[in-house]
């Protein structure tokens, strides 16, 4: 089991009195990695902010480095399953007021989808718009968590963390955002855009102009801060039931990491292109607000860091009666070519997996109520 069951009931006591706390685990990794700490709000930078600091770090969407949470490997898993010892920490704090937001309207969606894919016709470029999708579950945040690690690729960024900042949050990333060996010379990342179910078919033109604008992007920026850069040739990475545009791209040369990152975030993956353009049609188009969603979670030792896109996630709330608000988080890069029902399922398909996590579901795509298989009258009448 990747997931010991020391750290499942450590983790639990950190959900139930609200200590900050991250429990992740690392790609291709067979264990479960522990943080917790009773500090808060300490900066996850050092050395003049040109290193994380040894720890788990995340950030909202848009945040810089600099504005990251960070944990630390403070406290043990023994220490937090010792009642003496959490009889010392004092009385458990009041619980935060998290907005609970409602679910993504079907037909506001497709009319603001309507009104970007006309704006973007004009302006170009690419602005990835999400949908959120609110469940509300007896099923326990941990177990939630574990039941996702047990379907979630092994190569994703598996990781459930609290603080009284960000709220708590269960996410599998399949998107690495930049690695780094600190003196190395060397900076990996992905370019990870365009969507399908899996085929042997050549991928369509919509999807690799949409993955272009991102491999564009990171090419800027390795070159913008003098790296020799290497991207290898389009594969395809499975999740689930669907698959992604991928290319794996290296830089190597001196530069300050963290000032890489800081340019790099937030990735055309999770934003669009030009960024500011994008950024800004976000805040016109999208319906809800994204806090963490799109911003970095990673690692980071003396040695290094990897910080990974913070997607396939959801915000989770305690809500009446032992049951928890699940706001899942799901989108899409949109183009001028885009159609907004083909977008709704697309997000649905991303959604899917975290979706049958957090409830007690087996139903198929075209029960499950993600999902709309056909033109309803509605949905003809928004998108004329």
């Amino acid at each position: 089991m990747i997931i010991s069951e020391e750290h499942i009931k450590a983790a639990s006591v950190c959900v139930d009195r609200r200590i900050p706390f991250a429990l992740v685990i690392p790609p291709g990794a067979m264990k479960s990695i522990l943080f917790a700490s009773l500090s808060d709000g300490e900066s996850a930078l050092e050395h003049g902010g040109k290193r994380f600091k040894p720890g788990f770090f995340a950030s909202f969407f848009g945040d810089s480095p600099s504005e990251a949470v960070y944990i630390p490997a403070e406290l043990t898993a023994g220490q937090l399953l010792d009642s003496d010892f959490i009889k010392t920490c004092g009385d458990m704090p009041e619980a935060e007021t998290v907005a609970v937001e409602r679910s993504t309207d079907f037909m506001k969606y497709c009319s603001s989808l309507r009104e970007l894919t006309a704006t973007l016709k004009k302006n170009h470029g690419k602005t990835v718009i999400s949908r959120l999708i609110a469940v509300d579950s007896t099923i326990d945040p941990i177990d939630a968590f574990r039941r996702y690690v047990d379907t979630a690729p092994g190569g994703t960024y598996r990781f459930v963390f609290y603080t009284p900042a960000t709220g708590l949050w269960i996410g599998a990333s399949p998107e690495l955002l930049l690695s780094h060996k600190y003196g190395s010379g060397v900076f990996s990342t992905i370019s990870l855009a365009g969507t399908r179910k899996p085929s042997d078919d050549m991928w369509d033109t919509k999807n690799r102009v949409e993955h272009d604008y991102v491999t564009d992007f990171i090419d800027f920026h390795f070159r913008n801060h003098n790296l020799e850069t290497d991207i290898e040739p389009y594969s395809a990475v499975a999740f689930g039931n669907i698959e992604h545009l991928c290319e794996v791209i290296s830089g190597r040369g001196e530069t300050d990491p963290i000032s890489l990152l800081d340019d790099l975030n937030p990735t055309p993956a999770l934003c669009g292109f030009p960024v500011d353009q994008a950024f800004g049609n976000i805040l016109s188009y999208e319906m809800h607000d994204r806090k963490c969603y799109g911003g970095m979670v990673g690692l980071a030792d003396d040695d290094g860091f990897a910080a990974y896109v913070d997607l396939r996630s959801c915000l989770v709330t305690p809500c009446k009666n032992d049951t928890y608000r699940y706001n899942i988080y799901a989108g899409g890069g949109i183009t001028e070519a885009s159609d907004p029902l083909d977008e709704w399922n697309e997000a649905a398909a991303k959604a899917r997996m975290l979706y049958r996590s957090v409830t007690d579901t087996d139903a198929d795509e075209s029960s499950d109520g993600l999902s709309f298989t056909g033109y309803d009258e509605a949905y003809s009448h928004t998108v004329r």
